[in-house]
């Protein structure tokens, strides 16, 4: 019999001074919680792996956009099947490594995912925050560069 991991009730990386998207967050504690939620996956198992390995690939080759498109793709898979404690560290390493590269664009979606994600945990008045900080910023970009593989900032609105 396989054991099933519990269900994660909060972000397991969140620490207690810092808004949920400012924390800083150590890449191996990320991919240790990742890593040990995979077995929570069921439908979203199969692009699980793949974008693993994307993730993999771009952290390896130093491509900072890839991971954090990977990412995404990751963070939505646990979203998919309510993983949203796990979906949340996503949406914050996301949010930590579009500011370390610059890429408003990549932060204002991450920021939105991230704000998906608290709502999906029903913490309604966070996800309203943190969808807004992405909304203003969607409003401040002036330069998209491109080839983005996120759309511009119209999307986010």
């Amino acid at each position: 019999m396989v054991a099933t991991p519990q269900l994660i009730k909060e972000s397991t990386l969140t620490t207690a001074n810092s808004s949920p998207e400012d924390a800083p967050i150590d890449e191996d504690a990320w991919l240790a919680v990742v890593n040990a939620n995979r077995g929570r996956l069921v439908q979203a198992a199969h692009a699980f792996e793949q974008w693993s390995q994307m993730y993999q690939l771009a952290r390896d080759s130093g491509d900072a956009r890839m991971q954090i498109y990977a990412i995404a793709n990751i963070q939505s898979a646990f979203v998919s099947e309510g993983s949203y404690a796990v979906a949340i560290d996503c949406g914050r390493f996301m949010v930590q490594l579009a500011r370390a590269c610059g890429d408003q664009l990549s932060e204002g979606h991450a920021l939105i995912g991230l704000g998906w994600s608290f709502w999906g945990l029903g913490n309604h008045p966070e996800a309203s925050r943190i969808a807004q900080l992405g909304l203003d910023l969607a409003d401040a970009i002036t330069d998209v560069p491109f080839p983005h593989f996120f759309e511009g900032p119209e999307t986010i609105r």
